[in-house]
């Protein structure tokens, strides 16, 4: 298997793929590409004032939330 970013050589039992929400939802990736991708968005619940943050591989919003990828020049 390898990783959809960088095309390395994963094994299986060692893949993470891109969680729920994210542009990369259900590719596989390698340990380093899952954590390194860089913030789209930072989501606070409420009044709760920890930061779930969204990325291209992560989301720590369990789905809740989601981003996608916009162009904005002319």
């Amino acid at each position: 298997m390898k990783c959809y970013i960088c095309d390395n050589g994963i094994k299986k039992s060692q893949a993470y793929f891109g969680d729920i929400g994210t542009p990369l939802e259900g590719r596989p990736l390698c340990e380093y590409c899952y954590y390194d991708a860089e913030t789209c968005a930072i989501v606070y619940y409420g009044r709760n004032e920890t930061p779930y943050l969204i990325s291209e591989t992560r989301n720590e919003t369990e789905g809740n939330f989601s981003v996608k990828w916009r162009r904005i020049d002319p």
